[in-house]
């Protein structure tokens, strides 16, 4: 007869095999799970720190942008609003979350640290904030740590237009600029009482050779006028304050092309913009002089229609453009009234 008493021992090894292995599959799944909820939690820490810095830097470079156009801001105005920005995205300045702020000038350098009193430095251009956020750790308790940390930072900065690409701009020189007792067009001043400010959406009639408001010249770019309108061939230029001396040394003057809409499919070119009901680009003039115009600034208008007479046509204001290129190099405050400004995150 054989015997049969060993197998119930065979039995119970492996049921203590299998035991041991769901343990050790068990403490594998909750590590997984650990890492992920760790992992997450670093995720969506950083997620919101980066969100509250951005909009911070933004708030703030919106008040060192005020302080260059209008003026009367300070450096107690600039604190304010990135603590305002900081507390609604449940920053407080205390743990788990806290910031700093800094002024920075061109190439992003610092230059002194945003405080609730003082004034805004005169080089300044933007605000960069920095969020330290510290959540608390799960597996980390295992290792001796309670806490993770996790920083971020965001700059903004507010500056004033400087480079036109080439090949973007029609040769239609608009006045943006007038004397309210003349109506004529008339060198910016620096308060600025006299800036015309056209107005998102609304037509205006726009007429060559006549004064401000509404008035426009044609510009020379090299060529042919219409071939100018049909195809911006505009050179790359780099846009002057309006509020430096216009017959000075390094300003964008452009010659006067002459001419009317009748003249050299002129006309025809335009049709094709107010047919197609493209945004064009026009540039912004203060002073003519000797034929000559003195560039300011650039426009978006779409041109709707030409008008009974050949060298009138009407367009809807689409807003002022600021080109910036990259506006952390050589960047330059904005200037008193200045509405073609840069602002916006740049790192």
């Amino acid at each position: 007869m054989m015997s049969t008493v060993a197998r119930p021992a065979a039995r119970a090894s492996e049921r203590g095999q299998i035991l041991v292995i769901v343990i050790v599959a068990f403490i594998g799944l909750l590590a997984f799970a650990g890492l992920a909820l760790e992992g997450g939690t670093l995720v969506f820490n950083r997620r919101d720190a980066q969100n509250a810095s951005d909009l911070a830097a933004v708030a703030g470079a919106r008040m060192v942008s005020l302080h260059h156009t209008d003026g009367g801001r300070t450096g107690q105005d600039v604190f304010g609003a990135v603590r305002s920005s900081m507390t609604a995205n449940d920053c407080a300045a205390a743990a788990p979350c806290t910031w700093t702020a800094e002024f920075v000038g061109t190439g992003l350098a610092p230059i002194g640290a945003v405080s609730n009193g003082g004034s805004i430095p005169g080089g300044a251009l933007g605000v960069r904030v920095a969020v330290t956020r510290t959540p608390g750790a799960v597996l980390g308790r295992m290792l001796g740590f309670t806490t993770w940390t996790v920083t971020t930072e965001g700059t903004a900065i507010a500056t004033k237009p400087s480079n036109v690409s080439p090949g973007m701009v029609l040769p239609v020189a608009i006045c943006g600029w007038t004397n309210e007792t003349s109506n004529e067009c008339e060198r910016a001043d620096d308060a600025p009482s006299n800036a015309l400010e056209f107005r998102a959406g609304q037509i205006y009639d726009l007429t060559a050779g006549r004064d401000a408001p509404g008035g426009f010249g044609w510009l020379s770019w090299g060529g042919s006028l219409s071939g100018s309108i049909c195809t911006p061939n505009n050179p790359a230029m780099i846009l002057d304050s309006p509020y430096d001396n216009p017959g000075g040394s390094g300003e964008r003057w452009f010659s006067s092309a002459g001419g009317n809409p009748s003249v050299g499919g002129v006309s025809s070119c335009l049709h094709q913009w107010i047919v197609n009901r493209t945004t064009v680009l026009v540039p912004i003039y203060d002073v003519l002089e000797d034929g000559d115009f003195h560039i300011t600034g650039v426009a978006a208008f779409v041109l709707v229609s030409l008008g009974p007479v050949d060298d009138t046509m009407q367009g809807y204001f689409v807003e002022y453009v600021p080109f910036s290129g990259n506006p952390a190099a050589g960047a330059l405050p904005p200037d008193p009234g200045d509405t073609t400004i840069y602002l916006g995150l740049v790192k």
